[in-house]
């Protein structure tokens, strides 16, 4: 133990301690261990080495540590002010929605193309109708679209997308062009979607920061050094 350089705080499944000396390294997986045993080595490794030692500590403490410390008990989420409720009639709605969209792009294009296995189209909607059980009877409470201009921009690039794609393939370039229309496409599309995801990200990880801060602050109340 008192080889140990570098103290890793690992988010992975039910949480992890990688450690590393001069020469090894090795890994304590939580998923292994009780309730009682994990807050013991939580501690234990907190306690025992140094502040910089330790790494995405903050991150961890806040994922892992102190709901492991202090449960929290699935309450409903409270609504917002930019909130509205969905519930899975709303699921239905959107289901039906783009299902009648995908059969009439389907039809045409099975027409324009005399290819039937467009036809089938429609299936890609109601597989994911589906999803409509994983919302609570009584609903959720969810962003308003019309409050996330980056969604709205996101939804109206994937239309425009989806339109271009659509009359590329009934112009019916030639045949050594064919396999580059799909590629190119979702190249097209996937560039700003990608930029939407990892803005998020990083909104997402400066939020967790913070809270992360207050997390290790009640953590150190609970649990300080002898």
């Amino acid at each position: 133990m008192c080889d140990i350089d570098v103290v890793h705080w690992g988010l992975h499944s039910h949480g992890l301690i990688k450690v590393q000396t001069a020469l090894e390294r090795g890994t304590i997986n939580f998923y292994y261990y009780t309730k009682a045993e994990r807050l013991w080595l939580i501690q234990y490794f907190r306690n025992h080495f140094p502040e910089d030692q330790q790494q995405n500590w903050p991150l961890f403490c806040l994922k892992i540590a102190l709901p492991l410390l202090k449960p929290k008990l699935d309450k409903p989420r409270e609504a917002e002010p930019d909130d509205v409720l969905h519930t899975r009639r709303n699921w239905d709605r959107l289901t039906i929605i783009m299902t009648s969209i995908t059969t009439l792009i389907g039809i045409f294009t099975a027409w324009g193309l005399q290819k039937p296995g467009y036809l089938f189209l429609p299936l890609l909607p109601l597989c994911m109708w589906g999803f409509r059980y994983t919302v609570p009877k009584e609903g959720i409470f969810v962003r308003s679209t019309s409050a996330d201009k980056e969604l709205i921009y996101l939804l109206w690039w994937t239309g425009a997308a989806t339109m271009i794609l659509f009359l590329l393939i009934l112009l019916d370039p030639p045949r050594e062009y064919r396999g580059f229309i799909a590629p190119t496409g979702m190249l097209i599309w996937s560039t700003p979607f990608f930029c939407f995801l990892i803005k998020s990200e990083r909104e997402e990880k400066k939020k967790a920061l913070v809270e992360a801060e207050q997390a290790v602050t009640e953590w150190d109340d609970e649990f300080k050094p002898d």
